[in-house]
């Protein structure tokens, strides 16, 4: 029997919890979240002990086994005290790693990662694998916690996951990993740029395919791993200009063309690349394949066209939570009068710095909202 704390009931955290009672009722189960207002609460409060609106260190002390939600920072002193006393500190995501390995049949799995592109390339690779008759899963960081998903018999995961997700990963081992970009994004809780990607990095832990972005070397895995890049030129899956359009190959084989395709914007023909990149192990029928590519619309809010009218298009990208973000979305539009470009809301310590030379770009009219409004209007 073991003492096992799961630490936040959010979604993830409430996911973990249903699957424990579950699966190991004899496991002396609680439950810790240091919010006032708590989340599911109701749900659980007659089944097991919790505290709430603070860390209990004696809890966590005694706890053979923390499980803690990807919103909690480990690095707090609570953690590190608990450690020190032998308590395993993970997330989720490496719990349900760890069940994957007593399973008598490993699935495929593909891990995917970056500060931007991640839900698109996680949601497309899960298209093509079910348009290939594959009985596949999605869960991660894009809504479903994968918990919920493991006692079902898949043969394979697509798997979107957060830096925060990826801190404490060692168990899984995907089929194909990749890395897809990296910007400046949740710099509130990292150290360091750099200790942001080293987090970003554990995608690559034990993956049999390792993908990379080649225009971007934070994503260039360094140990000696089995890998391919996409990108613009220079990779194994690039693009190439081609009577005035962009071609998608694969060393010498042409994959598709951009007129083939509903995704708009040079950022998706390399999440398209990516995620050709991704499911290359599987051998996949390339004529389902395609088809399953070609007729992906995206998701809402990415980039996605909302209204076009009298030659005024209306584009909906307010998932673009970060520099890079935005960046993708303005290098793929094609603008031939003003730009009104409406931006707001918290940079979470960003520099807006290096948006001006591409704002330079446009005619443009700038719509300033939010915490950081001073910020974005003097650009």
């Amino acid at each position: 029997m073991r003492n096992v704390c799961v630490i936040g009931l959010g979604k993830s955290g409430f996911s973990t919890v249903n699957y424990l009672l579950k699966k190991y009722p004899n496991d002396k189960l609680c439950v810790i979240d240091t919010r006032q207002n708590v989340p599911n609460l109701e749900e659980v409060e007659d089944k097991l002990p919790i505290h709430t609106g603070s860390f209990n260190q004696e809890w966590m002390n005694n706890a053979d086994l923390l499980i803690v939600s990807p919103g909690v920072d480990i690095r707090q002193t609570e953690f590190k005290q608990a450690e020190s006393n032998s308590t395993e500190i993970i997330g989720d995501v490496e719990f349900f790693a760890q069940e994957l390995l007593k399973k008598d049949k490993y699935p495929s799995i593909i891990s995917i990662t970056g500060s931007n592109g991640k839900s698109t390339v996680t949601t497309l690779c899960y298209e093509v694998l079910k348009a290939n008759g594959v009985n596949v899963s999605l869960g991660g960081n894009i809504g479903v916690p994968v918990l919920d998903v493991i006692d079902n018999d898949f043969d394979a995961y697509v798997l979107e996951l957060s830096s925060f997700q990826l801190e404490t990963l060692k168990s899984l081992k995907p089929t194909s990993a990749v890395h897809l970009n990296l910007s400046p994004d949740h710099l509130d809780r990292y150290d360091s740029y750099e200790d942001y990607n080293l987090a970003k990095h554990n995608v690559f832990n034990n993956t049999k395919l390792a993908i990379f972005n080649q225009q971007d070397s934070f994503t260039n895995p360094k140990n000696n791993f089995n890998k391919v890049s996409f990108g613009i030129d220079n990779s194994e899956y690039y693009i190439k200009e081609e009577s005035n359009k962009s071609h998608l190959y694969f060393n010498d084989e042409l994959l598709l063309n951009e007129d083939e395709i509903k995704l708009v914007g040079q950022h998706n023909l390399l999440n398209i690349l990516a995620v050709y990149a991704l499911i290359s192990p599987l051998k996949l029928d390339e004529n389902i394949t395609k088809k399953a590519i070609c007729d992906y619309a995206g998701l809402n809010h990415r980039c996605q066209l909302a209204h076009f009218n009298n030659g005024v298009k209306w584009i909906n990208d307010s998932k673009a939570t970060n520099i890079g973000s935005l960046v993708a979305c303005l290098d793929g539009l094609k603008v031939n009068g003003k730009l009104h470009l409406l931006m707001g809301g918290d940079g979470k310590g960003a520099d807006f710095t290096e948006l001006k030379p591409l704002l330079n770009n446009f005619d443009l009219q700038l719509y300033c909202f939010g915490k950081d409004k001073l910020k974005l209007a003097e650009l």
